[in-house]
């Protein structure tokens, strides 16, 4: 359990925090810099909540001092105090302060500011959610979904989710949401299902008989989502004349209903999500520069499963274990699926998996796979290993050229060693009998791809 250290001299203050906070974490409570050094030593807590001023000399800060000790002994200072002059809070964080809190508002909001730092440093709660969420051992992917438990500590904190169709945004925004805050409103839309003409009345609501249809007055999701989180899905697809009016209801936290003359106000926290290339999307003009750093905030880009196929077999034993039928495949069967490209990510392995289950029954040989993922016939299953050409391969340079087939070769096989040797250079280079100098071109294009081409 998560140990948190109350330094705070105002007595009814720090024990009704310290009663709110027992429902998180175990609680030690001092009233001055000298008690807290004897705590920070005996107690190891892993939290601080430090107010400044620990004397009744309002223009002393004591606090400055518990969080140096704090910092040395690598405890986490948060301060919590009634003194807001950017001199004093320069101050605290030039000593290590990692959040900065008015009391008022702590005493207001204390599970949404503590009760989500508490969380952030249960590390088997958050590994808990991911097992439940993302079956992946890919690192790369781990390190994304982690940079959205850091953002879950940061106020109005915007996050862009991209990737390929089908690789799990709206799960990564759900996790996101759960993890700020799980009792508030999750509100989605997907605009690219939307006809441009209703997407503004859906997103700002609108009033009755303000266009043909407007039978009554209606809340539009952004009003539904305040004080929690509105999920736009396929931001990509908006069109450039709402990207100017969601900027500022973006940016201002308002926004007028269709019909009607006074603006609205909703505090949500905004989240959105695209497989488009935004950055292409920029340079042809259809995509404001300006929207996208207005919704950019944290951008993570999750992998597709061609960049992870370590992934492939356990998706695909979970969706059948989820399943009341049951089946099992061959190695030869598991071989195949491993080479197939899944261009509908973890959407198209869920979907094969009821495919093959409504059409197969025991052990499912290669010959028994769609031909998809054969290749264009069941015959060429039977010679994919033949050469060390393969049919698919034959398909990939007659599409795009010999030199991206290297290319692609190069980091599909980086990857693999990466993940078998946990990215230690020598293995890799002995494994992939590479030269220094070749490893780190493969290594720096590699992760270059990885990480999306988007505008940084």
């Amino acid at each position: 359990m998560t140990k948190i250290l109350i330094v705070e001299d105002d007595a009814f203050f720090r024990q009704s925090l310290a009663i709110e906070l027992k429902k998180h974490a175990q609680v030690f409570q001092v009233g001055s810099l000298e008690e807290a050094a004897k705590a920070i030593e005996m107690a190891k807590p892993q939290i601080a909540l430090i107010d400044l001023n620990l004397t009744d000399n309002r223009d002393s800060f004591e606090g400055l001092e518990v969080i140096s000790l704090c910092v040395n002994a690598g405890i986490v200072p948060v301060v919590m105090t009634s003194h807001d002059s950017p001199q004093v809070i320069q101050k605290a964080f030039e000593r290590g302060c990692a959040h900065y809190f008015a009391k008022s508002d702590v005493q207001d909001n204390l599970e949404l500011h503590l009760g989500r730092l508490i969380k952030s440093f249960d590390h088997d709660d958050f590994e808990q959610m991911l097992r439940n969420r993302f079956l992946t051992s890919d690192r790369f992917l781990l390190s994304q979904l982690n940079q959205i438990k850091n953002l879950s500590l940061v106020d109005d904190a915007r996050l862009l989710i991209t990737g390929p169709t089908g690789v799990g945004k709206t799960l990564a925004a759900k996790l996101a949401h759960d993890l700020w805050n799980p009792k508030a409103p999750f509100v989605h839309l997907n605009l690219s299902e939307l006809p441009e003409n209703l997407i503004e009345s859906e997103l700002f609501g609108h009033k009755k008989g303000s266009f043909t249809g407007a039978i009554a007055d209606k809340q539009g999701l952004m009003a539904k989502a305040d004080g929690g989180t509105l999920f736009l899905d396929e931001i990509g697809t908006i069109p450039l004349k709402l990207q100017k009016k969601l900027l500022k209801a973006i940016e201002e936290k308002t926004f007028t209903p269709v019909g009607a003359t006074e603006p609205q106000s909703s505090n949500f926290r905004l989240i959105s999500a695209t497989c488009d290339d935004l950055a292409s999307a920029i340079e042809s003009g259809d995509f404001r520069v300006d929207f996208y750093f207005r919704i950019k905030g944290i951008e993570i880009n999750l992998s597709p499963i061609k960049a992870r196929r370590n992934d492939i077999i356990p998706l695909v034993d979970f969706f059948v274990a989820n399943s009341a039928k049951k089946i099992a495949f061959s190695k030869e069967a598991q071989d195949l699926l491993k080479q197939y490209d899944w261009p509908g990510n973890v959407r198209e392995i869920e979907g094969f998996v009821k495919e093959v289950l409504a059409n197969a029954k025991g052990l499912i040989q290669a010959k028994d796979l769609p031909k998809r993922i054969l290749g264009n016939s069941v015959e060429t299953a039977a010679v994919i290993d033949a050469g060390l050409v393969t049919q698919k391969m034959r398909a990939f340079i007659k599409e795009h050229g010999l030199p991206s087939l290297v290319k692609a070769i190069e980091d599909e096989s980086f990857a693999l060693a990466y993940d078998q040797t946990g990215g230690k250079v020598n293995e890799i280079t002995r494994e992939l009998q590479l030269s220094k100098s070749m490893y780190y071109r493969i290594h720096n294009d590699w992760k270059s791809n990885r990480e999306g081409g988007y505008v940084q």
